[in-house]
This record gives C-alpha cells, sequence and structure tokens, in this order.
C-alpha cells in the first residue's frame, strides 16, 4: 500500500490507494472524522471501511482532509474539506475511467462530507454513512437524497443520539425511488470500540446485496480531458441510422406539403406562384395643385361654359382640293352638350359654297 500525493484545492493530499480487481471494478471513497477531534484516514472506523472495501475488488481511496498529516493547507469548517474531497473522487475516477459505479463512505464527520458530494456528483451510485453527525450539523440539503445507501448507528453513542439519526432516516424513507437501510448495533459506542467486527459485516452485507459489480454508471468527462471516440464497429449502425432518419424526414416533409395544397382551395401549383401586386393597381397619389377627373365632374354646372364647334377655314391653293380634317371622337360628356351650346349649325351645301363657291 504505497503513499500516495494528489493534487487538491489547496496543495498536495496525502492518500492510500488499493487498486481494483479488473479495470471495470467499482470505485469507493472514504472520508475519514472531524480533523480538530483527532480524525485521520487511519482512524479505525476508517480503516476498516477501508478494508471493508478491498476486500470485495474494488478499487478504493482514502485520504487525510486539508491540515490532516502530510497534507497541506488548514481546516474550513467543512467548505474546503468538501472540495478536498470532490478533488480526490475526480483523481480516482479518472484513474478508474471503466469503473462501473462508485460509492462513498464516511464516518462521523467525514459522513456529513460524503451525503452533501454525493448531492453533486450524479456518478455516485451508492453511499455508507457511519455515525452521522445529524444533531451537530445540518442534512436539509438531502431533499430529495438521489441515491440509496446505508446508515449505522451504534445505541451506546456518547456524541450522536440515536433519536437524531433515526429522525433522519425516517425523513430520507419518504422520498420516492430511494430506500435507505437503518441498522442499530446493539451497546456500540460513537467509535464502535468493542464491535468494529459487527460494523465491518453490516457494511460487507449491504454492498454484496446492492449487486455494486452489475451497476453501470455513466461515464464521466472531467474538465480538460477529451471526449471518448466512437468504436468502428458501431460506425455503419450509426450511419445506417442516421440514413433512416434523413429519409423519414424528406417523406414527412412531402407529406405535410401535400396536405397544405389538400387544404388549399386554389390549385397546387397556383398556390406555389408568387404573389405579385399588378402594377395597374398602383396609383400616384395628386398633388394639391393638380385635378382629378372626379374633382373636375365634380364642379358644379354654372361655372362650365358651353363649347363652340370652332369654325373650319380653309384656303384654295392653285385649285387644288385640301384634304378633309377627322376630327378624334370627343369624350362622352362633350357629346352629351345641348344643341343650343352650338351656334351655328354647318350644313354640306354651307360647306361646299364655302369651298367651292355658289354653284353655276
Amino acid at each position: 500500500m504505497p503513499e500516495l500525493m494528489i493534487s487538491g484545492p489547496t496543495g498536495r493530499l496525502e492518500a492510500r490507494f488499493s487498486p481494483g480487481i479488473n479495470r471495470n471494478a467499482p470505485v469507493a471513497l472514504v472520508l475519514h472524522p472531524h480533523p480538530l477531534h483527532g480524525g485521520t484516514m487511519n482512524n479505525r472506523v476508517s480503516y476498516a471501511l477501508y478494508q471493508t472495501f478491498v476486500e470485495r475488488g474494488f478499487a478504493v481511496l482514502r485520504f487525510n482532509f486539508r491540515g490532516v498529516g502530510r497534507s497541506q493547507g488548514t481546516y474550513d469548517r467543512g467548505e474546503g474539506e468538501l472540495a478536498d474531497a470532490a478533488a480526490a473522487l475526480d483523481w480516482l475516477e479518472s484513474t478508474n475511467p471503466d469503473a462501473s459505479a462508485s460509492w462513498i463512505a464516511g464516518f462521523s464527520f467525514g459522513a456529513w462530507i460524503g451525503m452533501q458530494l454525493l448531492m453533486r456528483r450524479p456518478e455516485v451510485a451508492g453511499f455508507i454513512s457511519v455515525s452521522p453527525p445529524a444533531n451537530m450539523f445540518d442534512f436539509s440539503f438531502l431533499a430529495p437524497c438521489p441515491v440509496s445507501g446505508l446508515m449505522v448507528q451504534g445505541t451506546a453513542d456518547e456524541i450522536v443520539p440515536v433519536a437524531a439519526v433515526t429522525k433522519l432516516v425516517a425523513k430520507l424513507s419518504v422520498q420516492r425511488d430511494i430506500s435507505v437501510k437503518y441498522s442499530t448495533i446493539e451497546g456500540a459506542s460513537h467509535f464502535f470500540t468493542d464491535h468494529i467486527d459487527q460494523m465491518t459485516k453490516v457494511v460487507g452485507d449491504y454492498v454484496d446485496g446492492s449487486n455494486a459489480f452489475e451497476i453501470k454508471r455513466e461515464p464521466v468527462r472531467l474538465r480538460g480531458q477529451p471526449a471518448p471516440m466512437t468504436p468502428p464497429s458501431e460506425i455503419p449502425k450509426i450511419s445506417k441510422k442516421l440514413a433512416e432518419n434523413k429519409k423519414l424526414a424528406v417523406v414527412s416533409s412531402a407529406a405535410g406539403s401535400r396536405q397544405i395544397d389538400e387544404d388549399s382551395d386554389e390549385p397546387a401549383e397556383e398556390s406555389r406562384k408568387p404573389m405579385v401586386k399588378s402594377l395597374s393597381t398602383v396609383t400616384r397619389p395628386a398633388k394639391a395643385s393638380e385635378e382629378t377627373p372626379a374633382s373636375k365632374n365634380k364642379e358644379p354646372a354654372k361655372k362650365s361654359k358651353p363649347e363652340t364647334k370652332p369654325e373650319v377655314k380653309s384656303e384654295v391653293k392653285s385649285g387644288v382640293k385640301p384634304a378633309a380634317k377627322t376630327s378624334k371622337p370627343k369624350d362622352k360628356e362633350k357629346s352629351k352638350k345641348p344643341a343650343e351650346a352650338v351656334t351655328e349649325k354647318l350644313t354640306f351645301s354651307k360647306l361646299r359654297s364655302r369651298f367651292f363657291g355658289a354653284s353655276n
């Protein structure tokens, strides 16, 4: 069991690591009791938890919080210790990327830190909490508790009353989709002085019954770590699936366009033609100084003066008959003028006498 130093938020963290039985073996992180009250990774209960997971083929890591042993830093009232635990779990999972599951086990203060950590790490599949200090620290953050686990408490605990842990377990047990097993050891103190074997048997039986090696957790990609590559054997399957999805999308699009044509009253081809506004309907707004035909028609009849047809004047030059002038048809309104408005009525005989003189 070689000594190990891992990188922590404030410096190096002293640790001990035992590799798993195979590359897919689950991993377990063990957290020790309160640093200010003599808690270290070599505590009897912490070491017993460590050995329980080692015997079952787990890849197990235990370490000293900041300021304990050879770990750098100072005690930080639980906030820094939670960061230390997160860094240790990162190292454990990066060292065992194919692990089937992740577990967290903690004793006393370490149990409180471990429960906070599993709330922030969705890949955690189970937990072990031994003598959780429910009377000293706030556990209300477990709302809801994301995974199932085990809580162990001694009935003769002189630091954490049994009633406080029982109340916490009752609160967690009403939540759906999880199961929190609660085991009490008769006559055991807070440090399980004469009951270590009983405690480890309870924990071992729970882990054996959880089928930890059959749990498949989602792979966790750490910050800066490249995404896993697709196996070559899976590429044809993925390509085939993408082609099927593309074909389905084309069929759905065609069906949608046919549905639009059926719902429309106009033919499909006409409905697809762009709607162009006719230029004949576009009118230029008239200026204030201009008069429109409508405004001329609205003028009163008193102001209109009768129009007289101009007299036709022509000169005969060198006896050549001039060509008759053709007049354009006048507006309907002018053609409807009364006969009284014409000052002189020109007949054919008068016109002949004017152009050719009196007949002999």
